[in-house]
């Protein structure tokens, strides 16, 4: 008799998580369910690299629009290659003008040759800039001076 009562609890049991389970379905929208908490949730928000027209470089700081300070830091990766020579390229900070502010060097902190990620980081002086906004722009190092190697990627920043 107590295996019979045992197998009702049992039941009982089964039969409530499967109702619970039904309701979760049911009721959960993932459409509405966020995949990132708000920032001001204090939860880790996951950067969306700004990519170069051949995607091949991608740079996660500066966002676009964001507010830096001198010195700024850029940072990235290099993905199949091309962006690098001797595992550098220019790196270059212009005012609202389009007068260069500052210049730099963006290295690579792993092996250059390598057609992998490869990352990358510029840590960029500048001076006082005309207006509050610029641009940071990275080029690709192209020590042929071929125009057809040429091929920049431009932030749009604002200065603090």
């Amino acid at each position: 008799m107590k295996s019979l009562g045992a197998l009702k609890t049992l039941a009982i049991v089964f039969a409530v998580i499967i109702i619970i389970l039904l309701g979760v379905l049911f009721f959960y929208n993932p459409a509405k369910a966020p995949l990132l908490p708000p920032d001001n949730a204090g939860g880790a928000k996951i950067l969306q690299p700004t990519l170069s027209a051949d995607g091949h470089l991608g740079v996660t700081a500066p966002q676009p629009g964001a507010l830096v300070t001198s010195p700024v830091t850029v940072v990235g990766t290099v993905t199949g290659g091309g962006w690098f020579f001797e595992a550098s390229f220019p790196v270059k900070v212009l005012d609202g003008n389009g007068t260069v502010i500052g210049r730099g060097i963006a290295q690579a902190q792993a092996d250059w040759m390598s057609t992998s990620s490869v990352p990358f980081t510029a840590i960029v002086q500048f001076s006082a800039p005309a207006g509050a906004t610029g641009t940071v722009v990275l080029s690709k190092d192209n020590p042929s001076g071929n125009p057809a190697m040429d091929m920049s990627l431009s932030i749009p920043i604002r200065f603090k």
